[in-house]
């Protein structure tokens, strides 16, 4: 019995355990599954983008489905319209499209169009063939981003060129001022008004208004403006005339402007003038040479920066003496001070020459011979002067800046109102335009920004020296 047992005990063998590697892939499809189902969502929901609420007094027709439309393209749809609570209007959620979230920042501004008839045609056209929809105005670029905003009931007042100069006009009477009538410098439009509406205190009308600024140095502190809305009606013997402009001033009124001959500082934005009813004859016949265009103020490169000079003696007189003195300007050079020649030089036959240039004291030159009339004054070198590489001499007439007292800013002149003259000199149309506190000012290209000569003020009137030495 006990061999049966051993026997059986010696036929007993260890089962080998079975290989479970297979077993991984039984979680790992599951896992891959969760994974695209997160994908999944995450792709849906990233799609959908981004809701943005906006309240408006009126829904003109406004429903769920409605587009939301940016420069006339569909950038997402209204999802729905609902009452305020509070009674101060309508809610419209907007489900806009995730590349178009971006423009939902502060300082948007969202209306619903609707057909207007204007000088231009008839706008909106497509809400009343179709339905209504949502469109916007997007705030500045850098603006953080924003998901309430209040609508608003009439759309913006296009601004082509952006960023302008902004003012507030004054007046005691609306006169037919729209929001988006022209404004103008001699009949040539340069800004749009804005907004036209009560002062706070309900004492006066303000017109904001947007200058370009290829032409915002045409407004100094002391440029009058006036509305020019409307009929003139003159009554006489023969009748009622009357005259207009243009037909937009009839509809939309109008705003002109002019500055005077001795223009004030550059107006900054927000400044405020009066506006009056009408136009003073002689502010008609201004005549105001100020830089226009993309280079108004700034030429390429550097800006002159001229200093005050004066040239002072004592002359001999049949019964003692006088003292005498010369005023104007210089431009420091990156080797010495340029200048007229009769600002820098010793007067013949006087004595006690002295010569402060930016309240230094300054060795007059001695007098010359020498032809010219521009003289430059030898000093240390200064790296903060005006580089000698951007001086040239001009072979003919061509537009430019004078640069005197900064207070008075740049002064421009057109080529059309020069001529070549005697003694390396250009002649001025109206020599007249810049009086004695101008002598002495540093004339630049508006083509480069190069120095190419020095106004001249004198008995004979003004005129520009572009003997201007070039060496290097």
């Amino acid at each position: 019995m006990n061999d049966s047992v051993s026997t059986h005990q010696a036929t007993l063998v260890d089962a080998p355990l079975a290989d479970r590697k297979g077993l991984g892939w039984a979680w790992i499809l599951p896992a891959l599954a969760a994974l695209l189902a997160v994908l999944l969502a995450w792709s849906y929901w990233s799609e959908r983008g981004a809701v943005v609420e906006v309240t408006f007094q009126v829904g003109h027709g406004l429903d769920a489905g409605s587009d939301v439309r940016f420069r006339g393209t569909s950038i997402g749809t209204v999802e729905s319209v609902r009452l305020d609570p509070s009674g101060g209007g309508l809610r419209v959620s907007l489900r806009l499209r995730p590349d178009a979230v971006h423009l939902a920042r502060e300082g948007s501004r969202w209306w619903i169009p609707r057909p207007r008839v204007g000088l231009a045609g008839i706008e909106g056209l497509d809400t009343l063939l179709g339905s209504s929809y949502v469109t916007l105005e997007a705030g500045p670029a850098d603006a953080p981003a924003s998901r309430r905003f209040e609508g608003i009931e009439e759309p913006p007042v296009p601004v082509p060129w952006g960023d302008g100069l902004e003012l507030v006009l004054e007046a005691r009477r609306r006169g037919g001022l729209t929001p988006g009538a022209p404004v103008y410098f001699r009949q040539v439009r340069v800004g749009v008004v804005l907004s036209v509406g009560l002062a706070s205190d309900g004492s006066s009308i303000l017109a904001r208004v947007s200058i370009s600024p290829d032409h915002a140095a045409l407004v100094r502190t002391n440029t009058v403006f006036w509305n020019e809305s409307g009929l003139r009606f003159e009554a006489g013997l023969g009748g009622i005339d009357f005259a207009f402009d243009s037909i937009e001033e009839v509809l939309t009124g109008a705003i002109a402007f002019a500055t005077p001959p001795e223009a004030g500082a550059r107006a900054r934005t927000g400044a405020r003038f009066p506006l009056a009813a009408e136009a003073d004859a002689d502010w008609l016949d201004w005549v105001a040479r100020l830089p226009v265009g993309p280079l108004a103020d700034a030429p390429a490169g550097p800006r002159p920066e001229p200093v005050r000079a004066a040239l002072g003696w004592k002359r001999k007189r049949l019964l003692g003496s006088s003292h005498e003195r010369l005023n104007g300007w210089c431009l420091r050079l990156a080797n010495g001070w340029i200048g007229p020649r009769d600002l820098l030089e010793s007067p013949t036959d006087m004595s006690d020459v002295t010569l402060a240039i930016g309240g230094e004291a300054h060795e007059p030159l001695a007098a010359s011979q020498e032809t010219g009339n521009v003289r430059v004054v030898a000093a240390d070198q200064d790296a903060r002067g005006w580089p000698l590489d951007r001086i040239r001499a001009p072979l003919e007439p061509e537009s430019c800046l004078v640069f005197g007292d900064p207070i008075a800013g740049a002064r421009a002149i057109d080529a059309t109102r020069l001529e070549s003259g005697a003694d390396a000199t250009w002649l001025l149309g109206d020599a007249g335009a810049f009086g004695d506190d101008w002598h002495g000012a540093a004339v630049v290209a508006r083509a480069d920004g190069a120095l190419i000569g020095i106004l001249l003020v004198d008995s004979a009137g003004a005129r520009i020296a572009v003997d201007v030495p070039v060496t290097r």
